[in-house]
């Protein structure tokens, strides 16, 4: 069945400020209410698979999650190489898993995706502004618009024209797309929602914002999310509730786990397992680790200088860590000394309840590879 776009919602009047520019593999005559489903994040080291349930208007329990480790190479850059080992990993983690929902929620990697912030007269309908969106999308897309995808999303009252609406565009290559839901359905699930790891990773970050400030945080503030994976970091400059500047650099946890390798002389498994685990040698942290977080925090510091210089601002507020890397003893603290920018790392699971089925140990050492993952999974609660 070919994927159709549909208007994608916003998350909840709670946190209404966050884009969830969702594409559903449904018709467009289905019922607009998404039904419960798991957060399927497809990484380049692992699939990492979660379960929420609502307890409350703006309160979440995690109920059940896995990480599955992925072969090098399997996927790279956002990319699904070996369909059929992805495929297999994602049927391994549902069991492991163990929940009788058969719908996911997954997500495209923002780097795959073409999004435009553009203006509409406020006198059209929603079907009206459909219907030029092909247009606008013909624009700013580099390759033939049948082979894309595209949704767009109403943001409401344009401040500098009065008489436009701000709506945002998304588009990208439609077998990106067909790749993921094809490895989604040969493991026997139904990829109802497809977002975008930036919105879904923006989605979960606004839980962990206190109340009284969830309509203000970043409002009149550059709020850097930086997320390190296995291969790849991604910065994303968030301000008012939108990303203004991204960037993604080819570094990550995996060359630490390559120097470890080296150094101890380990094979890979047992590297990457002891790195995850803290049972290294003491000399791992003076000879390893910190020259490892010395580079993340210079090459975070030169993304920011970037954006100064290709933007018009001068200042970065503060900055959130995710991802795998993220965990990591000193990892923010050695990033804060070398941007001099308040650095802290991101802890969805102070907004999250968490059932008494989930391992506190393994969540502890897991909580930072999992905030697209949890922000997927609001998606069954649109």
């Amino acid at each position: 069945m070919p994927i159709e776009l549909m208007p994608p919602k916003l998350l909840s009047p709670a946190i209404s400020q966050w884009i969830a520019l969702g594409v559903r593999a449904l018709s467009r005559a289905i019922e607009i209410k998404n039904p419960p489903m798991i957060g399927l994040d497809i990484g380049s080291s692992s699939i990492k698979m979660v379960v929420l349930e609502k307890k409350g208007p703006r309160e979440f329990q995690l109920e059940r999650y896995v990480i599955e480790p992925l072969p090098e190479g399997a996927v790279t850059e956002g990319n699904i190489n070996e369909l059929s080992i992805v495929s297999d990993r994602i049927k391994r983690a549902y069991q492991r898993l163990g929940s009788g929902l058969k719908s996911v929620a997954i997500a495209l990697p923002f780097s795959d995706v073409i999004t435009k912030r553009t203006l509409f007269s406020n006198i059209l309908k929603e079907e009206q502004i459909e219907q030029q969106i092909p247009l606008e999308v013909g624009q700013y897309i580099p390759f033939p618009l049948e082979e894309s995808n595209f949704d767009f999303q109403v943001l409401g009252p344009s401040r500098d024209s009065p008489e436009d609406v701000d709506v945002m565009i998304a588009a990208a290559r439609r077998e990106k797309l067909e790749d993921r839901v094809a490895a989604v359905e040969a493991a026997g699930l139904k990829a109802l929602v497809v977002d975008v790891d930036l919105f879904a990773l923006q989605s979960i970050y606004a839980l962990t914002k206190p109340i009284d400030e969830k309509t203000n945080w970043g409002e009149v503030e550059n709020i850097a999310l930086v997320k390190v994976g296995a291969w790849r970091m991604s910065i994303h400059i968030i301000r008012e509730g939108f990303s203004i500047y991204q960037r993604e650099q080819p570094f990550g946890g995996a060359q630490l786990t390559q120097e470890i390798q080296s150094y101890f002389e380990l094979p890979e498994a047992k590297a990457e397992s002891a790195k995850r685990d803290g049972t290294l040698p003491e000399s791992y942290v003076n000879k390893i680790l910190m020259p490892f977080l010395q580079n993340l925090g210079e090459e975070v510091a030169r993304s920011i200088q970037y954006f100064y210089s290709t933007s018009e601002y001068n200042q970065v507020h503060s900055i959130v860590l995710v991802g795998g890397c993220a965990a990591l003893a000193q990892a923010a603290s050695v990033v804060q000394t070398q941007t001099m920018i308040p650095t802290s790392v991101a802890k969805v699971f102070n907004a999250l309840t968490v059932s008494d089925k989930v391992p506190v140990h393994t969540l502890n050492r897991d909580a930072s590879s999992l905030f697209v993952a949890c922000g997927l999974a609001l998606r069954g609660f649109d």
